[in-house]
């Protein structure tokens, strides 16, 4: 927060839930761990100082894409972009959602339209022993990119290594706001070594699964 305004992180922030994987995240990738106030069960955190890091993703499997819409706090519409995930009665039907990602946006300003829901499941390169780490994302371009990557990988035969980054954008006027990108690192070895002390950079915003 920077003069009681609200500001994007421009390093990932990590949380986790057990105290002995925030000191490793803190040893290797630096920055200071520390407990915070979260109903949820990642007590620890850690934000980092850096805005890219190299993951390991196992398949397309690892990358879950969906549209959803909340209402009063349940989901009253989840969709693939073409035919409905839920609820069972309707899933496999149609979903009525426009092509048109500009039609798509509209509806969601408008209140009846779902928006993209990114779920990334992976492995940190540097720290692959440390378990499975997931972030969560909304945007409509980390969505878009999300997909193409997706697609790429999945003919991949085992881990595929990508990167995820931190991308800080600058618009007329001067706003400025951070997007997530996640790339593909075509030539990356995928046989990192189990070693969890080995230096690199690690993301954040996630919720560890250990």
């Amino acid at each position: 927060m920077t003069d009681g305004k609200l500001t994007a992180l421009c390093n990932w922030r990590v949380t986790v839930r057990r105290e002995e994987v925030s000191a490793v995240v803190a040893q290797i990738f630096g920055g200071e761990q520390r407990e915070w106030q979260t109903t949820g069960a990642d007590r620890f955190e850690v934000m980092t100082g850096t805005s890219k890091v190299k993951i390991l993703l196992a398949g397309p499997c690892a990358v879950a894409i969906d549209m959803r819409r909340w209402s009063r706090g349940s989901l009253v519409h989840h969709c693939d972009g073409e035919w409905f995930l839920s609820p069972e009665s309707r899933k496999g039907d149609l979903c009525g959602c426009p092509h048109s990602i500009v039609e798509r946006k509209a509806r969601v300003k408008r209140g009846l339209g779902p928006q993209p829901n990114v779920d990334l499941s992976f492995r940190l390169v540097d720290a692959p022993d440390l378990g499975v780490f997931r972030m969560k994302s909304i945007s409509w371009k980390f969505a878009e990119n999300a997909s193409v990557l997706k697609d790429a990988i999945g003919s991949a035969l085992g881990e595929s290594v990508c990167g995820l980054e931190l991308e800080a954008v600058e618009l007329k006027g001067g706003t400025r706001y951070v997007k997530p990108v996640l790339r593909s690192l075509v030539g990356y070895p995928a046989d990192v070594e189990r070693n969890p002390a080995r230096p690199g950079a690690l993301p954040g915003g996630l919720g560890h699964r250990h």
